[in-house]
């Protein structure tokens, strides 16, 4: 590729399930209405704080959230650049997380966002569930969540692990900014979701108590369309499952093991420098960066495990091949044409070095950028500055599109980048909550240790303190346990 190159700008314009109550004595008043969201200052990062509000203009009413339900829909396409049509679905992990937004709305001052958070809660203690845990997934349907009628979805009907660790958190993240307040309404706001967070146990349970279950873990989760388990194991530490089997250890009362956590593999490989030095670097399942890094919106992990150099490695495999094109880091996304896909590195990638399929394209997600700001905060707030001097078309009234793609044209010898106009839920509230993560890590801990007890917590460091990498790929031998 030749090094002159002509930078041009493109955008496209393109157990059993529990029911919802008909009482109608609690319906959703509508008013008023969410119209700016905004949290504490300390959270806008300095020459970064307009980048940050505009993302969180998400999840403004009429914008994401229907004015109806009151909820974040799970996507929304964008055109000309303020027109929003929007789904009738809704992402379980996104809507705890717009919780969490409400909460620093709230501690910010805005009473209307107190408001919001009682009838959020409502939705979420009305919606069906599998022994107390999540769907991943849900549709409106009368201002209430229900399971999701189009089969073709990819989680339509399924309970998970990973997905139910990652709402747990953020559940426990609102109970510990609220527990024993002084003010009585929020206090019960924090009774309401450490409620929630309890009746998950018979879940637990289930995805545990299961035939022959000699491997200690837990199944990955349950599927309404098959009415059976999911076929595999939670057993890939190296993802949010690690969330969910913490989770389920900590409330279980001793009744599901420490080997639920413990028993995980950690996969990793082994990375050559330049300077002939040999670097343990992390893998995941698709060498998708957030799949390893999510959790630490809630657990500061870089603190609990003990070595965190294979997450740093990682994380620097990334940048560099961000960098070389210019780009945000890879992990999961959508296309052009809006299909959500996979995209990863794959020299970290577990498929790849298994069964040889790549998912390596220049195409990155703004969202794993901004959760590169879990590690080194004020690089990642560089990494998006200039991705939006870059390319200003990243950025609409409602936040940056979730797809950025690096296209190189060999006859004009140009480089392009490329915006579609498909937008999520999940991936918006993952880039608003990266940034004031040290809150929610806050209030998870203090939740923990006041709700569950400080044997609780430390329980958590000790589980933590195990993490470590048990198993090697290479392209020659795939992907084998090794012993620590």
């Amino acid at each position: 590729m030749s090094t002159k190159k002509t930078l041009v700008a493109l955008t496209t314009a393109a157990v059993l399930l529990t029911g919802c109550s008909d009482d109608d004595d609690r319906k959703v008043d509508s008013k008023p209405a969410l119209t700016k969201i905004a949290i504490g200052e300390q959270y806008y990062p300095i020459g970064f704080k307009e980048q940050v509000q505009n993302n969180l203009q998400f999840f403004a009413d009429m914008v994401a959230v229907d004015f109806y339900n009151q909820l974040p829909v799970d996507t929304m396409n964008v055109y000309f650049h303020d027109t929003y049509v929007v789904d009738n679905n809704a992402n379980t992990t996104a809507i705890a997380l717009y919780l969490n937004i409400l909460t620093e709305m709230e501690r910010s001052g805005d009473s209307v966002a107190r408001r919001r958070l009682s009838e959020a809660l409502f939705k979420l203690e009305e919606a069906g569930r599998f022994g107390g845990l999540f769907l991943s997934d849900y549709e409106y349907e009368n201002r209430y969540l229900v399971s999701p009628k189009d089969d073709s979805k990819r989680n339509a009907g399924k309970v998970t692990v990973g997905d139910n660790g990652q709402i747990l958190s953020s559940l426990a993240a609102l109970a510990g900014a609220y527990w024993q307040h002084e003010d009585a309404e929020l206090a019960e706001l924090a009774q309401r979701a450490h409620r929630l967070i309890l009746a998950t146990v018979p879940g637990w349970h289930k995805l545990y108590d299961v035939e022959e279950n000699d491997s200690g873990l837990l199944r990955q989760g349950w599927d309404y369309q098959t009415n059976d388990y999911l076929p595999a194991l939670a057993d890939n530490q190296a993802t949010n499952q690690r969330l969910g089997a913490l989770w389920a250890v900590l409330l279980s009362g001793g009744e599901i093991p420490a080997q639920a956590f413990t028993g995980m593999t950690t996969w990793g490989t082994q990375i050559a420098t330049d300077g002939g030095e040999s670097l343990t670097s992390l893998v995941t399942p698709n060498g998708g960066f957030a799949d390893a890094m999510v959790p630490g919106l809630w657990f500061d992990e870089a603190q609990l495990i003990t070595d965190f150099s294979p997450f740093e490695n990682f994380a620097g495999l990334h940048v560099e091949y961000a960098a070389e094109y210019g780009i945000p880091l890879l992990s999961d996304s959508f296309d052009k044409f809006g299909k959500a896909t996979v995209y990863g590195l794959d020299s970290v990638s577990q498929s790849y070095y298994q069964h040889g399929d790549s998912n390596q394209t220049a195409i990155g997600a703004p969202y794993a950028s901004a959760l590169y700001g879990l590690l080194a905060p004020m690089d990642a707030v560089d990494q998006l500055s200039q991705l939006q001097t870059q390319l200003p078309a990243i950025a609409n009234a409602a936040g940056w599109y979730s797809l950025y793609e690096y296209q190189y044209d060999e006859q004009s010898d140009s480089v392009s980048y490329l915006t579609g106009s498909k937008m999520s839920s999940l991936h918006q509230a993952l880039f608003s909550a990266s940034f004031f993560a040290d809150s929610l890590r806050n209030d998870v801990e203090h939740y923990i240790v006041n709700a569950l007890g400080a044997d609780a917590w430390n329980d958590v460091v000790q589980l933590y303190a195990t993490f470590g990498i048990d198993g090697l790929c290479s392209v020659e031998d795939g992907c084998q346990r090794t012993d620590r």
